[in-house]
This record gives structure tokens, sequence and C-alpha cells, in this order.
């Protein structure tokens, strides 16, 4: 028998089975996730205490050219203000009701109004239903113009009350993604546990601050238990596969821990962009009042006298409507900010948070099916933190 032949072929199955469990591939993507999950949090955690900030300040706070006014639908930005405030309101009934209940009084009876994001069944925070306000929401704020003549109209161009604390929350996410690339770019076995142990860490804490938040406890030792096992295992081996162990077992005990915690900074969003919602969507409608009282009266540009040949445009007798112009640029911008706060708002985002961890879980257990699923999912939410964090710095207090 040739046996170095052998050892050889030994080899090169060795290094292929390697290949196929190694976090190397993964590397590029958890990194882009713990990123994106680090922007999402701190930016959601600026624009809390913004709004904090600005509510305790806060006490209460065109006529177009040839006939043509612009205008919305007239509930744009009242129905879904009306909707939230409703909302917003019995979330805050329910918090007395379940700190009541927490604290020994059993006997309370339960509120009347329904909390649009708990499941009273299984006794779990949900997703808040923004998606679908937000979609109502920007049919109802399409921009028209109106022929005041014809009344046709045709498309044109296109103190409250704030969420619980989430400062624990947002810092065992922040702690958790942290982890996450630690584990990824450990350099050896040391590196590894110490990742591992934060990851731990950081779930540990996350798992206490959801249970603040619930009536119901979490089992930490059977969701985080095979986390304390797997360090054990970092005796001896390949470094690339116990890394990608330890992001495939973390991963997987974090699964209903991120979920929950997802869940509650969803929740909490509501309250805290209400005001800047209310105040965008005000600006924009506005705006449109402003344009519509505008008179588009000429500005006379002289033509210079050294100018011989009139067909060029700079020595035109050019009459511009700059008050009129710019009165329909502010209505624009005002729009694109409006619009833009609704496709990015955090408690629409967070969602994708979690379906993109759960997707990572996923493509861990099943690389070939699945990698291309997370890969989309957490494009998805990487482009929408920042279009997040955009919108939110452009309407900055």
């Amino acid at each position: 028998m040739n046996y170095p032949m052998v050892r050889y072929l030994g080899f090169l199955l060795t290094v292929t089975i390697i290949a196929g469990c190694s976090a190397t591939p993964y590397k590029k993507e958890v990194d882009t996730f713990s990123k994106s999950v680090t922007t999402a949090v701190t930016t959601l955690e600026k624009v809390r205490l913004e709004e904090q900030a600005y509510a305790r300040k806060l006490e209460d706070e065109v006529t177009a050219e040839q006939g043509i006014d612009l205008t919305t639908d007239p509930s744009c930005s009242e129905s879904l203000v009306d909707a939230l405030r409703t909302h917003i309101d019995c979330m805050a009934i329910w918090a007395n009701h379940e700190k009541a209940v927490r604290a020994g009084d059993t006997n309370r009876e339960p509120p009347d109004c329904t909390d649009p994001a708990y499941d009273m069944e299984k006794k779990i925070f949900t997703y808040y239903p923004f998606d679908s306000l937000k979609k109502q929401e920007v049919e109802r704020c399409e921009l028209f113009a109106k022929n005041r003549d014809t009344g046709k109209t045709f498309k044109f161009r296109d103190n409250l009350k704030f969420g619980p604390n989430t400062e624990k929350v947002s810092a065992g996410l922040l702690a958790y993604a942290s982890a996450l690339g630690e584990i990824t770019d450990a350099k050896d076995v040391e590196e590894l546990k110490s990742a591992v142990d934060s990851a731990k860490t950081a779930l540990e804490n996350l798992a206490k601050s959801v249970e603040e938040r619930t009536s119901e406890s979490i089992d930490k030792k059977t969701l985080l238990g095979p986390l304390s096992n797997l360090t054990k295992s970092f005796l001896s081996g390949i470094l690339e596969r116990m890394r990608y162990s330890a992001l495939k077992e973390t991963t997987a005990s974090a699964q209903f821990i991120i979920e929950q915690s997802g869940a509650i900074l969803s929740r909490s969003a509501v309250p805290i962009m209400y005001t800047r919602i209310r105040d965008t969507g005000q600006a924009y409608t506005d705006a449109i009042v402003d344009f519509n009282y505008t008179e588009p009266k000429f500005l006379e540009v002289k033509i210079d006298p050294r100018c011989k040949d009139t067909k060029l445009e700079s020595c035109a007798n050019l009459k511009v409507y700059e008050p009129w112009h710019k009165a329909k640029q502010k209505v624009e911008e005002k729009k694109d900010a409006y619009f833009a706060l609704l496709n990015s708002h955090p408690a629409d985002l967070l969602p994708k948070m979690t379906k993109a961890h759960n997707e990572l879980i996923k493509a861990l257990k099943e690389p070939k099916r699945r990698i291309d699923s997370f890969r989309r999912s957490l494009s998805d939410f990487s482009t929408q933190v920042k279009a997040m964090k955009k919108a939110i710095d452009e309407t900055k207090r």
C-alpha cells in the first residue's frame, strides 16, 4: 500500500471537511450583522434621548400657478397619529396593570382595551403592527395636484407617554452583537473561550431584562447551558472548526432571547418616535398649505447690455417664479423627510433584525441550502438600518 499517498488523501479529506464547516465564509456576513445591530440600537437609543429631551421642553405644541393647488387625502397624518395615540394609551394602561400584578395585586381586573403588541394566549410580546399602518399612511399622503376650476386631481411628482426604559435591553443587544464578532475574530482557543463567555453573559443579562418586562421567567440554564459545555470542549482541535461550532451554538441558544428583545425594542419605538412622526407629518401638511398661499410673483432678470445674441438663455429677459419654486421645493423636501421616517421606522425595522438572526441560525445548520436566504435577509436589514439612521439624522431636533 502507498502509505504516503493514503496520508495525503486523508489530509485533503480533512481540509475539505473543515472548509465545509468553516466560520470564515460567514465572517463578513456576521460582521455586517453585528455592525447593523449596533447602528440600529445606538440610533434608537439616541433618538429616545432626543425625544425625551424634546418632550420635556415641549408644552403643547400657495396659491399655485394657473389655479393648481397641492393636496393629499384630508386624513393624511391625522389618521396615523390617532391610531398611534390610541395604541400608546392602551399599552400604557396594560403596562401599569402588569406592574400591579407583578407587585401582588392578582385580583386586579384586566383593562378593557386590546394591547396591539402582546399575545394574550402565549403571554409573550409580539411586534407592533406598524407595517400595515405605514402602508395606509403612504397611500393617504401621496401628493396630488388639483385644478381649482374643475376639481380634477392628478399625481404631482412623485405631554406624551414614553415607553419603559430600554437601556438594559439595548446594552445587552450591543454586547451580544459585539461577542458574535469576537467569535469569528478569535485567533486562538483562549480568545474563543473569552468571546463565548462574553456572549453568554450578554444573553444572561438580556434574559433578565426580558423577564423584568414580562411575567414569565426564562429557563436560562436550558437555553444557555450548551454554551457552558461548549467552552469545556475547547481543549484541542482545529480553531476554524471550533469557531464555527461556537457561532452555531451561540446563535441557536440566543434565538428566543433575541426575538423577545427585538419585540420589546420594536414596541418601545412607537412612543419614542411618536412626536417625530407627528411633527414631521405636520411640517409636510403645513408646507402644502404654505405653497397654496404663495403668489407666483415674477422676479425680472435684466438683460446684460453687452449681450448681442438675445437667443442665448443668459441674454433672455427671464421671469423667475422664485417664491413659488421655493415653496414647491419645500413641499417636496418635507414629503421626502416624512416618507423616509415612515419607511425606516424602528418598529418596522427590528423584525428584520430578528429575521436576519434566525436566518443566520438556519444557515449555520444547513450552509449550502440556507446561505443565500440569510444573505438576502441580512441585506434587507442592513439597508434599512442605514435608511433609518439617515432619516433620523435628517429630522433630528
